[in-house]
């Protein structure tokens, strides 16, 4: 297996194609697989300069004349927690957090899938299958 480090890593371009984003516009794709026993550092090294993850992909927007398209980090020591954020977290009491081991479950998926027709229709993740689904959380970096 190819042990994947920042200097060996091959980026390649999507070619254009509408963009999902804005209408009339065209969007290409700067990605590399995520492979190796470093993939989990690349990850982390990329993400940091505004790359995003999809299962073992990870890519950012290169889109010719536009970059509407960008990541947002909070970086978590300079959170304020303002009032509005405390009607949010109010809003929300309900909810519970937990840290599990990645495990896919019927639930999860089910969920996945809604939010992927509600927000992401006709995208390519829109066709991801159940397995497609336990890779992605069980098996990617």
């Amino acid at each position: 297996m190819t042990d994947q480090t920042p200097e060996n890593t091959q980026l390649f371009l999507t070619a254009a194609m509408p963009c999902p984003y804005l209408m009339g516009k065209q969007e290409r794709k700067l990605f590399t697989h995520l492979t190796g026993r470093r993939a989990s550092a690349l990850h982390a090294l990329l993400s940091e300069n505004g790359f995003r993850r999809s299962q073992n992909l990870i890519y950012r927007p290169a889109c010719e004349g536009c970059a509407a398209c960008q990541s947002v980090r909070i970086v978590a020591g300079g959170f304020k927690l303002t009032p509005r954020w405390r009607r949010i977290l109010n809003a929300n009491q309900d909810i519970g957090v937990e840290v599990r081991a990645p495990q896919a479950t019927a639930e999860q998926f089910a969920l996945f899938k809604r939010y992927l027709e509600a927000r992401h229709a006709g995208g390519g993740m829109t066709q991801m299958s159940f397995v497609d689904y336990e890779y992605m959380v069980e098996d990617t970096p």
